[in-house]
């Protein structure tokens, strides 16, 4: 009953997570904006989803592969967002006006 509960909570932790990043998507006005706002729900609703799938059949070997699942796409949607804002600012991609600073700028020939 209990873990029926914590399995449900999560589920719905996780989908609010999704909703929250898609909003952002919607809302941000340029691609830095938009990747920021993707990386961290993706994390952690993705961690509210691997904690109710392991609640909902909890094993050992379910839980090593849910923390495995769960750091890897910690890292690679870190590095992923990263080399979308690099290629979006590489190919002249347009800043939302709202940026203030331009840190790469004196670089960027």
């Amino acid at each position: 009953m209990f873990i029926d509960f914590f399995t449900a909570f999560f589920i719905i932790c996780g989908g609010l997570t999704f909703l929250i990043g898609g909003i952002g998507i919607l809302r941000y006005k340029d691609i830095y904006s938009r990747a920021s706002s993707v990386t961290i729900p993706t994390g952690l609703g993705l961690g509210f989803f691997t904690l109710a799938l392991v609640l909902a059949n909890f094993s050992a070997i379910n839980c090593l592969k849910a923390l495995l699942a769960f750091f890897i796409n910690l890292a690679v949607s870190g590095v992923v967002s990263m080399l979308v804002s690099r290629s979006a600012y590489a190919s002249d991609a347009q800043m939302s006006p709202k940026t203030h600073k331009d840190e790469l700028s004196e670089y960027h020939s």
